[in-house]
């Protein structure tokens, strides 16, 4: 007998590589200064809290929880609260387009969802490490994970668990001027008028929130502009331009000196970047 309808399903998305796997015990006091990279990473706090800052935002995080970083995107992470927290994080990489419902924001996993996530991540976690798995299993475990993040993506809404401290917001309301100004390479004295603070006190927020200088994160934010544009096949010309260099030949410079290598040859090689 011959079905005359078939089961159809929506391409979405899939995960055809593990990059990194990692089982982090960290003590209250531990602090990342932070990084980005060209693949996405997934965050799991499996005990205890943590803030997770992702761009402007600072994620109040706890057990149970779950975010995503998409790739490009700056991310740090800290301890908070009194239980040392044991986290879970996972990069991955995907060729499709990465699912709108996947961004922004903390997924709260149910009980069950908790048990499925750290199962999958411990065979996931014992297949990195070893040399002779064999191929269909790593892309079961591929697959898996693929589905696991479709299913909470419909399963349940995120929430915006922001961190609601007086220096959170004030960050937040820093980066967001610094991503608004990105082209216009603001100075430090220039950014303290605009928010209506200190400059004493926007490096006192920076060194709480994130570990690093505001100097510092606004040139990382403008050199991730750059690489947006030039891997977007913006030309070095253009992207001079744009951003406020002052020539072809500074920006050039500027950006060898970021990257440890020429533009050329980082658009080959993309190698992951930590701040």
């Amino acid at each position: 007998m011959i079905l005359d309808t078939a089961l159809r399903t929506d391409y979405l998305f899939n995960i055809d590589a593990i990059n990194s796997v990692f089982d982090f015990y960290w003590d209250e006091h531990y602090a990342y200064s932070g990084e980005y990279h060209d693949f996405p990473e997934i965050v799991y706090v499996a005990d205890g809290e943590v803030e997770a800052t992702e761009n402007e935002h600072i994620y109040h995080m706890k057990k149970g929880d779950l975010i995503i970083h998409e790739a490009m995107e700056f991310h740090n992470i800290r301890s908070c609260g009194q239980t040392k927290p044991h986290v879970l994080i996972l990069s991955f990489h995907t060729p499709g387009v990465y699912p709108e419902n996947l961004r922004d924001g903390v997924f709260t996993l149910s009980s069950e969802e908790q048990n499925i996530f750290q199962d999958l991540f411990y065979r996931i976690y014992s297949a990195f490490y070893k040399n002779d798995v064999p191929p269909y299993l790593r892309q079961s475990l591929a697959l898996e994970l693929s589905v696991f993040l479709i299913r909470i993506s419909f399963n349940q809404a995120q929430e915006i668990k922001l961190s609601t401290t007086k220096s959170a917001q004030e960050y937040r309301k820093i980066v967001e001027t610094m991503r608004t100004r990105v082209n216009d390479n603001i100075t430090l004295s220039e950014l303290a008028r605009e928010c209506h603070i200190s400059v004493s006190y926007i490096k006192t927020i920076f060194q709480n929130q994130v570990g690093i200088s505001p100097k510092l994160f606004y040139t990382k934010l403008r050199r991730t502009e750059a690489l947006r544009l030039l891997t977007g096949g913006v030309s070095v010309g253009e992207v001079s331009e744009r951003m406020n260099f002052s020539s072809p030949n500074y920006f050039s410079n500027f950006m060898k000196k970021q990257l440890g290598m020429s533009i050329t040859e980082f658009l080959k090689t993309k190698p992951t970047i930590t701040l």
